[in-house]
Formats: C-alpha cells, sequence, structure tokens
C-alpha cells in the first residue's frame, strides 16, 4: 500500500484539514481559571469569633463566601459585610 503526501507545503499540521484546530482555534478556553484568593484566609467575626472560608461562589456584590468558625461550625455570608472582618 502507498501513501500519498497531501499536505501543501512544507508546514504539514497534526490536524485534519480544516479543522478549527489547524487554525489555533480551541474549544477549551486558554485563560487560566481564577483561583478564589480568600479560600483560607482568616476571619475575626465579632460574632462568631475566628474562622477560615472554605470556599467562595457567585461574583460581584452577589458573592458568597462559606466560613468554618471554632466547632467546625459553618456559616455562610454575602461577602461585602464580612469583607472588613478579613484578615491579611
Amino acid at each position: 500500500m502507498e501513501f500519498k503526501d497531501l499536505s501543501y507545503g512544507a508546514a504539514t499540521s497534526q490536524y485534519r484539514l480544516g479543522s478549527s484546530r489547524q487554525f489555533g482555534y480551541s474549544s477549551v478556553s486558554q485563560v487560566p481559571p481564577k483561583k478564589a484568593p480568600l479560600i483560607g484566609q482568616g476571619v475575626d467575626h465579632p460574632d462568631y469569633g475566628d474562622g477560615r472560608v472554605v470556599s467562595v461562589e457567585g461574583a460581584g456584590d452577589a458573592q458568597k463566601v462559606v466560613i468554618e468558625f471554632r466547632g467546625r461550625d459553618r456559616r455562610k455570608f454575602l461577602l461585602k459585610y464580612v469583607q472588613t472582618y478579613l484578615e491579611g
């Protein structure tokens, strides 16, 4: 069986001719996901005491944080209301 080189020019591509990948496009975003800088940050809340941010959800004014206080008590807050209590 004989194979013919059907590529055009010296720069052959590993992708199928006409593929979006051939032109450098990808369905996967090339922008790295933003890591939530708040996770692990300490909190000194006036009512609940010391704690750590364990998760972040949402964005903008609706962004929420889940804080784990001593005794493994977890509470969810709007970030805009507890931002002043964040350490660091």
